[in-house]
């Protein structure tokens, strides 16, 4: 398994996906799943590439990306909060899981195109 990606990293991984070893795990409208395992660490990691036209990144902000706001109406986020390299920001969340699954960690670069 990848160790955590820096900002940087993670902001590249959105420009050009790095999608070695992973397999396309559903596919819908303007969405891709991806999904590859480890079995040596009996761990399942998946990547989500969407767009949502119809949704603006004001929108979208608010309801997903706002922590304060996804405190509000999330009742399985145990965690949430910005972090930032100095340079550029994103999101972190836990996500609690139900008994015998471990959390999940979700991260998100804030990453705005208003054009």
């Amino acid at each position: 398994m990848e160790s955590s990606m820096t900002i940087e990293e993670l902001i590249q991984e959105i420009d050009q996906p790095n999608l070695t070893s992973w397999k396309l795990f559903a596919k819908g409208s303007g969405v891709n799943v991806y999904r590859r395992t480890d079995d040596d660490h009996k761990l399942v990691q998946y990547k989500c590439f969407s767009h949502i036209p119809d949704v603006t990144p004001e929108i979208f902000y608010k309801v997903a990306l706002d922590v304060e706001y996804r405190l509000v109406w999330d009742k399985y986020l145990k965690e949430a909060k910005e972090i930032s390299d100095g340079e550029k920001n994103g999101v972190y969340w836990q996500v609690a899981m139900a008994l015998f699954i471990d959390n999940r960690d979700v991260c998100f670069v804030g990453k705005q195109d208003l054009k």
